[in-house]
């Protein structure tokens, strides 16, 4: 009976013990994973830029960030350019249009249409001469590029550069993300470096982002010039996953060649992605609630074991 008496004295001591010390670790765990903060990283010294073959006369385009992933750092990024060429001759001739990049970019596609606005007429079968991609991966920057045959009677160009980028997306805390897209204000070096001789082009620049809906915009620099829901639809007309749209409309970022520092204008949101804002909650919780059980178990438990203690050395 004694026997029996010490095993069960010691299985209400010991118990409370390894449960107390169990639930107080998860919950130190889960408090550590909610409070993480990520590794900070610095803003891309090197931002978007339009280079082309030919002296060209400030241009408009628009840049989309959409696809948006931010835990795997991806963005689809889709570039519009609106180009005025002056034919050097009356035959077809080389031009080399393209784009540094901020982040590293995946093999872009280039689309490419002629429009003869007299005539009436757009044209897209030209001859594509090469669509380069050229990492550099210590400056964390892309240049991208197309050279084809323009045609002599087109003038007015649209050339669209469609890519996958990554280097946009930084971690800020458990459940915010912050998107950033500078733009450059010098001129780049790296043009120097690319291959094709090409010059920077003075662009007016708009921007557009499209971040799934269940993030929350926490702030913008700038703030956008428009906000909306955009629920698009399937091709059997169902509505398909809807998208917070942010629009920067065109304002000029001019650049000075002879400015030595590299300096960028950036465009930059922080998002709290709502599932992992809901999953911290969730681990705050449990983590309160695991630490104040398993530290009541380990309180109850000394407690036991004191007296155990006390009543040996009185025998």
């Amino acid at each position: 009976m004694s026997s029996r008496s010490n095993k069960l004295t010691s299985l209400v001591t010991i118990f409370p013990l390894v449960a107390g010390l169990v639930l107080t670790g998860i919950g130190i765990i889960d408090l550590n994973t909610a409070s993480e903060t990520p590794e900070s990283k610095p803003n891309n010294a090197y931002g978007v830029l339009a280079y082309s073959s030919y002296q060209l006369e400030p241009l408009n385009a628009g840049i989309i960030l959409q696809d948006i992933n931010l835990k795997e750092d991806v963005v689809n990024i889709k570039i519009d350019a609106n180009l005025y060429l002056e034919a050097p001759k009356d035959s077809p001739y080389e031009v080399t249009f393209g784009f540094q990049l901020p982040g590293l970019s995946d093999q872009p596609s280039f689309y490419i249409n002629g429009v003869d606005k007299e005539a009436g007429k757009t044209f897209t079968e030209f001859v594509v001469l090469e669509e380069k991609l050229v990492a550099y991966k210590a400056e964390g920057c892309s240049l991208i590029y197309v050279r084809f045959m323009a045609q002599p009677n087109f003038k007015y160009y649209q050339i669209v550069a469609v890519s996958n980028l990554r280097g946009l997306v930084s971690k800020r805390s458990f459940s915010t993300y912050d998107v950033s897209i500078p733009f450059s204000r010098t001129g780049s070096y790296l043009l120097t470096k690319s291959g094709p001789s090409v010059s920077t082009v003075n662009v007016e620049w708009g921007c557009s982002m499209f971040v799934p809906s269940g993030t929350e915009l926490k702030w913008a620099i700038p703030y956008p010039d428009s906000l909306e829901v955009w629920m698009p639809t399937k091709e059997d007309g169902t509505p398909s996953e809807s998208f917070n749209s942010y629009r920067w409309d065109a304002h000029v970022r001019g650049f000075d060649p002879n400015d030595v520092d590299v300096r960028s204008d950036i465009i930059s949101v922080l998002l709290d992605l709502g599932v992992d804002s809901r999953l911290q909650g969730r681990l705050f919780f449990d983590s309160g609630l695991y630490m104040g059980i398993g530290v009541s178990l380990l309180v109850g438990g000394t407690h036991e074991l004191l007296k155990i203690l006390a009543r040996m050395r009185e025998t």
